[in-house]
């Protein structure tokens, strides 16, 4: 079951990709074929699904998991990002909630519950969250989050303060690299965000809706509106579509709201929010 789950890592990492994601569906299937209770095994098959851009076949096999181990914390997490990415915020918090229950003393857990409540445009809780947590920054999730977090409330420059001790990795890492990318979009240095932009991160996030929108996000903030589309088509293609997020509470697609492209997406997300069933 470890296993399995480890390698969905490895094929998020971009090392290996595609394979990675297969040895993983393999572990799991076997894994399930002796026992079908098995709720790390299902949890493997949702987050390959997620990261493919199938989120109902996701849905299906994490709601499997949680029935069978629902204090699961990593369980939950995932489908808060599911139901977050699809534009059901009331089930994303609903789990978000859930981790703080489980691991108050996690700082991804409050994290995860701000991420929510801004995405659902809970800015006056979100506020209020945020003035009363501390963070352990020595994690890259954390500290972009964090920074993600301020940023988004308005707080620019306290973001940029966050994320200013990072320097690039030695080796390749995902979350650092990303840092970067996103630190390089708030000082609005192109040639950096270039720079940035590595071929390796580029792999890993198109295997991520999530890192695509960010990335589009980035873009956008950038005046790069082209790409920040081009990003947008693949994270709501890959079941990142947020309708609300893009309409109306995501503050970095504001230069893109008057844009006719823009409005022509929205149309087909929103046509895809409106139709997903639970």
């Amino acid at each position: 079951r470890d296993r399995a789950y480890t390698y969905f890592h490895v094929g998020m990492l971009g090392s290996e990709g595609e394979d990675a994601f297969d040895k993983a569906i393999d572990l799991a299937t076997r894994a399930l074929e002796l026992d079908n209770t098995m709720a790390h095994a299902h949890l493997t098959l949702g987050v390959v699904s997620i990261v493919r851009g199938k989120p109902k076949q996701a849905l299906a096999a994490l709601k499997f998991a949680n029935h069978f181990e629902p204090q699961d914390w990593e369980t939950h997490q995932w489908l808060a990002y599911l139901y977050a990415g699809v534009g059901l915020h009331s089930k994303a918090l609903t789990h978000a909630r859930a981790l703080v229950t489980i691991d108050p003393n996690e700082p991804m857990s409050q994290i995860w519950l701000l991420w929510i409540l801004v995405y659902d445009g809970q800015i006056q809780e979100a506020r209020s969250l945020l003035e009363r947590s501390e963070f352990d920054l020595s994690i890259p999730h954390r500290r972009f989050g964090l920074a993600l977090m301020q940023a988004w409330l308005g707080k620019r420059d306290l973001a940029l303060e966050i994320l200013a001790p990072v320097q690039a990795p030695k080796a390749y890492d995902y979350m650092t690299q990303m840092i970067l990318v996103f630190r390089d979009a708030l000082r609005g240095d192109k040639e950096a965000m270039k720079r940035d932009l590595s071929p390796d991160l580029i792999k890993s996030v198109r295997a991520d809706a999530w890192g695509a929108c960010t990335v589009a996000e980035c873009f956008s903030m950038l005046g790069d509106s082209e790409s920040a589309l081009q990003w947008l088509e693949r994270a709501a293609n890959w079941g990142w579509f947020n309708y609300t997020l893009y309409a109306k509470t995501d503050p970095f697609f504001e230069p893109l709201r008057e844009d006719s492209r823009f409005k022509a997406f929205l149309v087909r997300v929103k046509d895809q929010w409106e139709h997903f069933k639970t």
